[in-house]
C-alpha cells in the first residue's frame, strides 16, 4: 500500500505523457484524477495506521550507493511527520487536478500539462517520504525540474521562456546552499540517514549544527521565494501558476524534518531536562522519586515521562507494574529499548547502553556453542 502511494502518480504521469494521444483528453482526465484520489484515500489509511495506531513503516527497496565511506539505500519512511505532510499535499493536489480540468479546458496540450502535474505530485511524495537526505534531494531537484517545465509550458512565449530560466537559476542558488549543507552533514556524521543523523546531532558541536541549519534554511528560502531570493516568483506567473500552492509546502517539510537542528542547545542532550526541573525537584524531595524512561535508540525520554508512580508508568507503557519495579535502576534493558531510572541520567551514564543487549546476544551467540566458548587450537 505504501509503495502504491508513492508510485501511483508516476504511473499517471507516464500514461498521460506517452499515451496521451491514444487516451484522449477525457481519458487523461479520468486516469489522473482516479490515480490521485486513490493515492489520497490510501494516505488517510496510512495516517490511521502510523499516527493513530503508532506503527511507523520503513521500506528499503535496494542499495543505491555502496562505497567505502558512503552507503545509501533507496528507502522510504512513513512516520507521523511524513503522513501528516502527505495529507495536505495530496488534498491540494486533488484540488489542482480538478481545477485544471476547467482551467486548461481550451488548451491543445492538456495531456502534457497533466503529465507534468502528476509527475510533480509524485516527486513531492518522494521528497516527503524519503528515508535519507539523498532520496529527499532527488525529490527536491525533481520538483525544481517540474517547476521549470510548468513555467515553460507555453514555450512559444518569449516571456515564459525567460521566466522559466530566471526561476531555474534563482532556485539553483538555494540548491547550492542545500547541497553544501548535505556535504556538511555527511562530513560531520558520516552518513545521510535520518535516524543516525538526528540521533547523533545532540552530541555534535553546536557551532557545526548551527552552520548546517543555516545552510538548510537558505536552501528552503530560495524555493519558497523568501526575501532576497524572491525575484523569480513574480516572473513565474507568466507560466501556469497552479502548482505553486504545492511548492511552498515542501519548504516547511524540510524545516520540520530537521527541526532538531534548530532546537539543540549547548549541553542539551535531548533529554528534555529543563522542562522537568520543577517536577524533578518535587519528586526527589519525596520518598517516592519520579520514574524516568529513556528510549535506547536515540537516548531520549518517552513522551509521557517522567512518571510519578510505577502504576502510572506501567499503564502508559502497557506493561506490568512488576516489570517496572524489576527493571527500575537496574543495568538491564527492557525489550532491548527502554531504560528505567529514578534519576536523570547523564550522557556518560547512558553510554554503557551504547551497544544494545540484542546485539550483545548476537555476539555471545557467535562465541558460544552449547554453553562453551568456541576455541581453535
Amino acid at each position: 500500500m505504501y509503495l502504491i502511494i508513492v508510485f501511483l502518480p508516476f504511473l499517471a504521469a507516464i500514461l498521460s505523457g506517452l499515451f496521451g494521444r491514444v487516451l484522449g483528453v477525457k481519458g487523461v482526465y479520468i486516469i489522473n484524477i482516479i490515480c490521485i484520489l486513490i493515492t489520497t484515500f490510501l494516505t488517510f489509511i496510512a495516517f490511521y495506521e502510523v499516527v493513530l495506531c503508532n506503527s511507523p513503516v520503513s521500506i528499503a527497496l535496494f542499495t543505491w550507493i555502496n562505497s567505502e565511506h558512503l552507503k545509501v539505500n533507496w528507502s522510504f519512511y512513513f512516520d507521523e511527520l511524513t503522513v501528516s505532510m502527505l495529507i495536505p499535499v495530496l488534498i491540494v493536489s486533488v484540488l489542482v487536478h480538478l481545477y485544471s480540468v476547467g482551467y486548461m479546458g481550451e488548451d491543445p496540450h492538456q495531456q502534457r500539462f497533466f503529465s507534468y502535474i502528476s509527475l510533480f505530485t509524485g516527486l513531492m511524495l518522494v521528497l516527503v517520504a524519503g528515508n535519507n537526505f539523498l532520496v529527499m534531494f532527488v525529490g527536491w531537484e525533481g520538483v525544481g525540474i517540474c517547476s521549470y517545465l510548468l513555467v515553460h509550458f507555453w514555450y512559444t512565449r518569449i516571456a515564459a521562456v525567460k521566466s522559466a530560466m530566471n526561476a531555474m537559476f534563482t532556485n539553483r542558488v538555494g540548491d547550492l546552499f542545500l547541497t553544501i549543507g548535505f556535504f556538511a552533514i555527511f562530513f560531520t556524521f558520516g552518513t545521510l540517514d535520518y535516524a543516525t543523523v538526528f540521533s547523533l546531532a545532540p552530541y555534535i558541536n553546536t557551532n557545526v549544527i548551527t552552520f548546517i541549519a543555516i545552510l538548510l534554511l537558505l536552501g528552503a528560502a530560495a524555493k519558497s521565494a523568501q526575501l532576497g531570493l524572491h525575484i523569480w516568483l513574480p516572473l513565474a506567473m507568466e507560466g501556469d501558476s497552479l502548482y505553486y500552492i504545492l511548492v511552498f509546502t515542501i519548504n516547511s517539510f524540510l524545516l520540520f524534518r530537521v527541526l532538531s537542528f534548530f532546537s539543540i542547545k549547548k549541553n542539551d542532550f535531548s533529554y528534555n531536562i529543563c522542562s522537568y526541573t520543577k517536577n524533578l525537584s518535587e519528586g526527589t524531595s519525596k520518598k517516592r522519586p519520579l520514574i524516568w524512561v529513556y528510549v535506547i535508540d536515540n537516548f531520549s525520554l518517552v513522551k509521557e515521562a517522567p512518571f510519578k508512580t510505577k502504576t502510572e508508568c506501567a499503564n502508559t507503557l502497557h506493561i506490568s507494574r512488576s516489570t517496572v519495579a524489576s527493571y527500575l535502576d537496574s543495568d538491564k534493558l527492557y525489550d532491548n529499548k527502554w531504560i528505567f531510572s529514578s534519576t536523570v541520567l547523564s550522557k556518560e551514564e547512558l553510554s554503557k547502553w551504547s551497544i544494545p543487549s540484542k546485539i550483545m546476544d548476537i555476539i555471545i551467540g557467535e562465541l558460544l556453542e552449547d554453553g562453551h566458548i568456541k576455541c581453535k587450537f
